[in-house]
């Protein structure tokens, strides 16, 4: 199946590593655009969109240095419009300079220009680790934020001088008057949990302050803290994530109307289903939907919902166990064991989404997708009722050293929830009523989606199959 629906600048190969695709955007809005800024193995690249629907052809905006400039290296940074400059702050990685030294590795530097396309690496300017309050490890990921009227904040990826060597991460900000010139102010979150807590985002939401990182020595996954200012302090909510491990580096970007998460689904080493996560992947883009107890949730960015636009049929059929279908719900029933229905056939990208209901003790529910009826590949959405969790199960964990499975936790009403499902390449992308999880699945060409029911009764309704 063609990936039409996320963006990467390259498809994977099975020989790539996934640094000539997509890693760590850093998105910028201004004047109805999107610019999108990235890392892969080119250095930093742009691509523009309105909609997250189509993209302009991505060029490289940003070049990494010789090995002997703090630069050899680029990392993640962000893209301001103050006055009359844009500025583009970034991470200069040098490593071996680090590993021949041990003296900066990684230092902030900035690129300047007058439109968001052109940029001109500022030579006088370096932002060094202040080795008096934090360790000589991680200084990174240069964030600019608007905190007032004429004060503006940089938040900065550090570790604690003297905390634990693994979980010391913290996030620093500086602060400023006119986005040139920076003076450090406090740290605002250390949890003595990470390594690092990086990529860090801040944005206020109807009154709440929200920190959003990512991190890698836990699962590797985005997470977010709630607070009350921009100084803290910063509580988890139940539910601290967006998405599953397979969506990394996410930031956010706001047209002044809605909030979008902008990050990049993992993919695996040798586009293989037993290849292990590595860095790059495709661009995935969440809409942030803010609860009323003040946590987040995400669901599919309208523009994306909305160009679904061609109504397909549904085919229904029974598969095994008890199935019926009238007036287009199907219901179900298997007392112990499993009952399977098919409900529409595919043909390339898509969109389908169903209100699922259950009766009360039912073990578990949830959508079926194969290539076809013989059931030999298959992924299955699974909502684990009794658990109040669900995970994306697929065929081929069947023996040896099988890769974990992801559980997002989800809250229900009525033995109801409302699911959404898109299908493009080799992505797969389930909300459950406003919690995501997206996975991949190689090798697989999805020609059908079902429903299933164990141990339980299940109704689907509001059925509705949609493509481009």
């Amino acid at each position: 199946m063609k990936d039409d629906v996320f963006y990467s600048t390259v498809p994977q190969t099975k020989d790539n590593s996934g640094h000539d695709m997509c890693g760590d955007f850093m998105p910028f809005f201004e004047d109805g655009r999107y610019y999108l800024y990235y890392l892969n193995a080119h250095g930093v690249m742009l691509t523009v969109t309105e909609d997250f629907i189509t993209f302009t052809d991505p060029v490289v905006v940003l070049h990494p240095g010789t090995e002997n400039d703090q630069d050899w290296h680029i990392g993640t940074g962000s893209v301001f419009h103050y006055q009359d400059t844009y500025y583009f702050y970034y991470t200069g990685f040098n490593e071996e300079r680090y590993r021949k030294t041990g003296e900066r590795e990684q230092v902030v530097l900035r690129a300047v220009g007058k439109n968001p396309y052109a940029w001109e690496k500022d030579r006088n300017f370096e932002l060094t680790i202040d080795e008096t309050r934090f360790g000589n490890r991680h200084w990174r990921d240069p964030q600019v934020i608007t905190i007032a009227e004429g004060q503006y904040g940089l938040l900065i990826t550090a570790t604690m001088k003297d905390g634990v060597y693994n979980r010391s991460g913290c996030t620093v900000l500086y602060e400023s008057s006119d986005v040139a010139d920076w003076h450090f102010s406090r740290i605002i979150y250390s949890p003595g949990t990470y390594i690092t807590n990086e990529c860090n985002d801040t944005f206020e939401m109807n009154g709440k302050r929200y920190l959003v990182f990512s991190n890698y020595s836990n699962w590797w996954e985005t997470r977010y803290r709630i607070a009350d200012s921009l100084y803290g302090p910063y509580y988890s909510p139940a539910d601290d994530m967006f998405d599953g491990r397979q969506l990394y580096a996410a930031k956010t970007v706001s047209d002044g109307r809605k909030r979008y998460l902008v990050g990049w689904q993992a993919v695996r080493e040798h586009a293989s289903n037993s290849g292990k996560l590595i860095w790059g992947g495709s661009l995935m883009v969440h809409q942030l939907i803010q609860r009323k107890n003040g946590s987040l949730g995400v669901t599919l960015p309208e523009t994306v919902y909305k160009s679904f636009d061609k109504q397909q049929p549904l085919a229904f059929s029974a598969l095994t166990g008890q199935f019926s279908e009238h007036d287009g719900e199907i219901s179900g029933c298997s007392e112990a064991g499993r009952a399977e229905a098919k409900t529409a056939e595919l043909n390339g990208p898509c969109l389908y989404e169903a209100d699922i209901a259950w009766s009360a003790g039912t073990r578990r529910v949830g959508i079926l997708i194969a290539e076809d009826e013989s059931m030999h590949k298959w992924c299955q959405l699974v909502l684990d009722l009794r658990r109040h969790r669900f995970y994306v199960d697929q065929y081929f964990r069947i023996d040896g050293d099988q890769s974990f499975i992801e559980e997002r936790p989800f809250e229900y009403m009525d033995y109801r929830v409302h699911v959404k499902m898109v299908l493009s390449g080799n992505i797969q992308l389930f909300y459950v009523n406003d919690t995501a999880l997206s996975s991949r699945c190689y090798d697989f060409e999805p020609k059908l989606t079902g429903t299933f029911v164990e141990e339980g009764s299940v109704t689907v309704s509001g059925q509705r199959l949609i493509t481009r």
